[in-house]
């Protein structure tokens, strides 16, 4: 599955998420609705990772490695591989 459709899916389970807490007591929408915030923190952040390593998976590509220190893109899957799985671990703790 690609990076991007991940990202997609996890940011529709934040918005169930957020849908669902509104349904909640006072008590207990407040304290989920710090950690669904939390999510979608995170999630932006993963997000934002994404599109400047493919950014500059794309730059490379253009212009070649000319200075020598970009990342191959095994590399690059390897980071976002885990970037997602530590999103999904926080997912899954929801």
């Amino acid at each position: 599955m690609h990076i991007g459709d991940l990202l997609t899916q996890a940011n529709q389970l934040i918005q169930q998420m957020e849908l669902e807490v509104r349904s909640l007591d006072a008590a207990t929408r407040r304290e989920l609705s710090k950690k669904v915030d939390q999510y979608k923190k995170s999630l932006a952040s993963l997000a934002d990772d994404h599109k400047k390593i493919r950014e500059k998976e794309e730059r490379d590509g253009l212009f070649g490695d000319r200075d020598g220190i970009a990342m191959s893109s095994a590399d690059h899957r390897n980071r976002m591989k885990a970037a997602t799985d530590k999103c999904a671990g926080r997912l899954s703790g929801w």
